[in-house]
């Protein structure tokens, strides 16, 4: 699931100025924050280094997914109305995302500078802690998970749980039974307590029906010969201040788009390799492939983050998401240029289709970020037989009732020009009654002008746009 590792010395000169600013203006200012993107690389440029990022990703993308780009368009003016949503009728387009448990997936990552040393961390059990209610999460993991501490490895470990909208963790607690040593037997706690249990502060939000990812770095640089646990290493290498100092979480459920037949032409691989036919979109990342089983590159505001991904499978009755895989440079490999790779993190992704149901002609669609505030990705989505022929993507911001948005052809390389512009109105819950709490929206009335950009003449300039979101 989406993670990889910014170099720390480029992010802290490139992207907090940056962020400094969004979050200063309390999320007002999105001209400083569509600023950002301009860090992004052109195509033929290289990947993103991958040292240390798993702290830094979900904040770093959180400025990314605020952040509306694109350029071209063109067109005059439509006049008709877009279809409906949730909340607020029973036509037009619905989100399906069942009645199934939010799932946090905790990936382990393991391998310093991903040392030399034999131990190994045996993780049995996980929890975590409402800390409205204090009820208890946990789940019994077995089999138990084996964590080669100074080997470069990763292992997943899901624990779900039944919530009806979206429930914020601050505390992520670590519990380690024992560390294996190789030749030397177990390290284990006194009384058949574990070896580690430590709790360190966390933004953890999860989201009914869909799936957040934790990353958690481990590694044998945090543990001394006697099995003595480093809570100041461990911080250092999962959290950063400009996070707030807390181990965090991001959505890692992509929603793909089939852009092959948009008219307004297609957006570059970020790696220079031809024309992107693919978008996908979680709330707080964006990321563009190939139609093929291949390329897959997740953008950042600072370059692109370089992986591969594989269709849906099925096998009888049962059926399987897609799966990107995003790789690293091998930290054992003097020369960072060769081709020489490490699995960095692993998710899913499914085809809008799959979710959102009764499309129509045209949908506009928001996506709320793991921060659940005032900003949401939105898109326009204009169909013809069921086949993509334009797209707009962008931001909504609750705060001031307003929408950016740019034509998807220039989602990669990233750019702020021909920007439409819109409102949002009549916002509506989930049982179609009024609100003004951006996290209770499940849609409302949006508005098209134009700004810099032309509105699409294929575009309505009124209708309902939904949320994605139970």
């Amino acid at each position: 699931m989406p993670v990889c590792i910014f170099d720390e010395v480029k992010i802290a000169q490139e992207i907090a100025p940056f962020a400094s600013t969004i979050w200063d203006a309390e999320g007002v200012n999105t001209k400083a924050a569509k600023l950002a993107i301009l860090f992004r690389s052109e195509p033929g440029a290289s990947p993103v280094e991958v040292n240390s990022i798993l702290k830094k990703w979900a904040w770093a993308f959180s400025v990314a997914a605020i952040v509306a780009i694109g350029c071209g368009g063109g067109g005059s003016h439509g006049s008709t109305t877009g279809g409906g949503g949730n909340g607020g009728g029973s036509t037009g387009p619905v989100v399906n995302l069942g009645t199934g448990p939010g799932t946090v997936t905790f990936e382990y990552l393991s391998g310093a500078g991903r040392a030399t040393g034999d131990m190994t961390a045996v993780i049995n059990h996980v929890t975590l802690i409402d800390p409205d209610t204090s009820q208890i999460y946990e789940t019994i993991v077995n089999p138990e998970r084996d964590i080669l501490l100074n080997g470069y490895t990763i292992q997943s470990v899901n624990l779900n749980i039944q919530i009806t909208d979206t429930t914020l963790f601050n505390a992520y607690p670590l519990e380690i039974q024992l560390i294996r040593v190789q030749g030397s037997g177990d390290l284990t706690g006194s009384s058949g307590q574990p070896l580690v249990n430590a709790q360190f502060p966390a933004h953890i939000r999860l989201f009914a029906g869909r799936i957040s990812n934790v990353a958690v770095r481990l590694d044998d640089t945090m543990f001394a010969s006697d099995g003595t646990f480093d809570q100041d290493t461990f911080l250092a290498n999962n959290t950063t201040p400009e996070t707030g100092g807390t181990v965090n979480s991001y959505l890692a459920d992509y929603l793909m788009f089939d852009i092959s037949s948009v008219n307004s032409g297609l957006p570059q691989l970020p790696s220079g390799n031809g024309s992107a036919t693919r978008v996908y979109f979680t709330g707080d990342n964006y990321a563009v492939s190939t139609s093929s089983p291949g390329e897959f590159d997740v953008l950042t505001p600072i370059g692109f983050v370089e992986g591969t991904f594989r269709n849906p499978t099925r096998s009888g009755p049962i059926s399987t998401p897609g799966v990107f895989t995003l790789v690293q440079p091998d930290p054992r490999d003097p020369d960072p240029n060769t081709a020489l790779r490490i699995t960095a993190l692993q998710g899913i992704w499914k085809d809008v289709s799959a979710t959102v149901g009764n499309m129509g002609d045209f949908t506009a669609l928001s996506l709320p970020s793991s921060e659940d505030n005032n900003f949401q990705t939105v898109l326009f989505i204009q169909q013809s037989g069921g086949v993509i022929t334009e797209m707009y993507f962008g931001l909504i911001n609750y705060t001031d009732g307003s929408i950016a948005a740019y034509p998807i052809n220039q989602v990669s390389p990233g750019s702020t020009l021909n920007e439409i512009d819109g409102t949002v109105t009549n916002l509506l819950d989930k049982n179609g009654l009024a609100t003004s709490d951006p996290s209770a929206v499940r849609s409302g009335t949006f508005s098209l002008v134009d700004g810099a950009g032309t509105v699409p003449a294929t575009f309505p300039t009124t209708g309902k746009f939904i949320v994605y979101r139970r």
